[in-house]
């Protein structure tokens, strides 16, 4: 039997316990990103899962910035952070933890990804509707039953 340091650890209690600076860090080691880049890479790292709201990214940002983890910098209009030397230190302390945190994302439905992408999408084409012509309408049908016909062909020929 595996001890508990070896399970993974729940998304959702984990960030009610503090995990988010966490998830940040691990995302800005792989490079400078704006606050919407995080919100993606924290998505990726969940496979889709989960993707944090502005609400979680731009406070954890500014509580790892008044730390010293983190530096933000003004350029073409955004403000870019980027993972300091303290930063790295307190990541790789607490690496077990968040290695423990993102194996949970491989158990996670597969399908996710997929229906939050579709449900966009159609959120997307509800929203513009009233404002498309009869010709955009057409031409965004026409591509819907396009992608319909690729995603049968992919599936049927694997």
């Amino acid at each position: 039997m595996s001890s508990t340091e070896d399970r993974p650890i729940s998304l959702r209690p984990a960030l009610r316990r503090g995990a988010a600076p966490l998830l940040v860090l691990r995302v800005l080691s792989q490079g400078p990103r704006h606050g919407y880049g995080i919100s993606q890479g924290i998505s990726e790292l969940f496979l889709g899962n989960y993707e944090p709201s502005p609400g979680m990214v731009y406070p954890t940002l500014q509580s790892l910035e008044d730390q010293g983890f983190v530096r933000g910098e003004r350029s073409a209009g955004r403000v870019v952070y980027t993972i300091t030397d303290a930063g790295r230190a307190h990541l790789a302390r607490a690496r077990p933890e968040v290695e423990r945190l993102l194996s949970g994302a491989a158990e996670a439905d597969p399908a996710r990804p997929i229906a939050r992408s579709a449900e966009r999408l159609r959120r997307t084409i509800l929203l513009f509707l009233p404002e498309m012509t009869a010709d955009q309408r057409r031409r965004v049908a026409a591509w819907l039953d396009d992608v319909r016909a690729r995603v049968a062909r992919m599936v049927e020929g694997s």
